[in-house]
């Protein structure tokens, strides 16, 4: 069986099931993971892979593998519409920055 943890989310940034099947006479198996794309600007997030128990097998002392996914979008862009604005002290007037 396989446990994730890590700073991505399931079923939001990537989709799995906890198992993988080792063909008898094997010594490895391939895990499928779908990264699941968005537009958000973030910072790179982690799956890590751990083997949690095994059936008809010795778990060896290399567990974990950690899968880092790249963010791949741009920063938004902020900016004001006027670089400065003119109001009088004795009135109570409020300056709004709008992106």
């Amino acid at each position: 069986m396989l446990a994730h943890s890590g700073t991505a989310t399931s079923a939001t940034d990537y989709t799995a099931d906890t198992s993988l099947t080792i063909a008898a006479g094997a010594t490895s198996g391939t895990k499928t993971y779908l990264i699941t794309g968005d537009t958000l600007d973030e910072n790179n997030e982690t799956i890590i892979v751990t083997i949690s128990s095994a059936t008809n097998a010795t778990l060896g002392s290399s567990l974990t593998h950690t899968i880092t996914i790249t963010d791949d979008d741009d920063a938004p862009t902020v900016q004001v519409s006027a670089t400065s604005s003119t109001v009088a002290e004795a009135k109570r007037t409020a300056c709004s920055l709008i992106p």
